[in-house]
């Protein structure tokens, strides 16, 4: 079961376990947790990540060519 308590600009939540069988009250203590939102990025972070992601892509790319140029010259491998 989930539980959200909100006063003011203030959130609390709990998560109880029940039990399906249950047959009579029951009684349990959880402590209370601020639950963590989510923070827009700024467009300085948004920018530094779209840079790392196309330095990343393009080693990626690099590291294929690299690979398939050498399998080009090098002769196959006899036993």
């Amino acid at each position: 079961m989930y539980a959200q308590f909100a006063t003011g600009e203030r959130t609390l939540e709990v998560w109880v376990p029940v039990d399906q069988q249950l047959t009579g009250p029951q009684s349990q203590q959880r402590n209370l947790y601020q639950p963590v939102t989510a923070l827009t990025p700024s467009p300085g972070q948004i920018i530094l990540g779209a840079v790392l992601l196309a330095v990343s892509t393009a080693l990626t790319v690099a590291a294929a060519v690299t690979v398939a140029r050498r399998r080009r010259v090098l002769p196959p491998a006899t036993t």
